[in-house]
């Protein structure tokens, strides 16, 4: 089966006829119906993160497809971006996301760059029949760009009438924004690109900002003076650090006001100098999250098959033969949407 693998960083991902052996047993050899090219991916090709399994290795974790042997056979699925062994301890206490024996495609095993995966078949996500199915290839976003904010609101206890700042509206922050949305909070969505804001104005997102050249202070202030005229609470706010950067993270901290949580969404090597003391004055809490549990996967096809993921304006189904081509555009920060890999 074709794979295309990462073989030596700062390099293009090279095609191969690749066989996959045997089944392992209790795994499940997943037809791939698309793989979603994620801000991982690139770290692995073009940065100091390395995968946890040496090159070379065929990247991608964000896969649906349909299973073709084993576990599920015959059905349609996602398979989450990170699988817990479900047996050891911290996943007996209910923490599946720290699981030590983890397993991330495209990280600890061959991924979705491909035509075939193998993965453990015991949390696999089936979809169910009126979850719109013919979507399966655009569902892969779901296996991290859309549970891992999900999670992350999850965690923050986002609720109806609450204000949720998005920072970062890119793939993972613009689906943090419609869920958010969807829940019914007051959603203020921060990017320095007008397009993805214009975008999210369109569908409804209601406050947008472009927060180049604005610095911390004067956003805050900003962001007061809207919750008091829009009678927003102007208290316990929600922020979500999603761009992965050491401005966005920067600013996220700088937000901080009483009663405020922060979620720490995006990944970035950059080291911040932060007054912690801050956490302590306004009573706030800084929390993280790797990924997200697999259970809460059926509520990302709920938002997603009654539309409310924008799955259309926020994705583009491209051929897996063009994968240097569009990795590349993401690199100069050239396309608009998320691409989805379909072999």
């Amino acid at each position: 089966m074709i794979s295309w693998l990462l073989e030596q960083q700062n390099e293009p991902l090279v095609r191969r006829d690749r066989n996959p052996g045997p089944l392992r047993s209790g795994w499940s050899r997943i037809h791939v119906a698309g793989c979603g090219l994620c801000h991982t991916d690139l770290g692995f090709m073009f940065t100091d993160v390395v995968t946890r399994a040496p090159l070379p290795i065929t990247l991608g974790h964000e896969i649906s497809g349909t299973v073709l042997e084993g576990p599920g056979a015959g059905e349609p699925v996602i398979i989450p971006a990170v699988i817990p062994c479900r047996t050891c301890e911290p996943c007996r206490a209910g923490q599946p996301r720290i699981c030590r024996n983890q397993v991330m495609p495209g990280n600890d095993i061959h991924g979705g760059f491909a035509e075939i995966v193998d993965v453990p078949g015991h949390d696999l996500v089936i979809l169910p029949e009126w979850s719109n199915r013919e979507n399966l290839a655009r569902y892969s976003v779901i296996a991290d760009a859309v549970t891992t904010p999900l999670q992350a609101i999850h965690n923050l206890a986002l609720d109806e009438g609450e204000v949720a700042v998005i920072i970062g509206c890119g793939g993972v922050g613009g689906f943090a924004a419609l869920i958010a949305h969807a829940i019914g909070a007051h959603v203020i969505a921060m990017d320095i690109d007008d397009t993805r804001l214009e975008k999210l104005e369109k569908i409804g997102i209601p406050h947008t900002i472009n927060v180049k050249e604005k610095d911390g202070r004067s956003l805050k202030k900003w962001l007061r003076e809207l919750c008091k005229s829009a009678h927003y609470p102007n208290f316990g706010h929600k922020i979500f650090e999603t761009s992965g950067s050491a401005a966005g993270q920067e600013l996220a901290f700088q937000l901080l006001g009483y009663g405020a949580k922060l979620a720490v969404v995006g990944f970035t090597m950059a080291k911040l100098e932060l007054r912690l003391s801050n956490l302590m004055a306004f009573d706030a809490q800084l929390v993280g999250n790797w990924g997200a549990s697999p259970e809460i996967y059926p509520e990302a096809i709920h938002y997603a098959a009654k539309g409310a993921l924008h799955l259309e304006e926020f994705t583009e189904l491209v051929p897996l033969s063009d994968i240097n081509e569009i990795v590349t555009l993401a690199r100069e920060h050239k396309l608009e949407k998320r691409a989805i890999f379909v072999p």
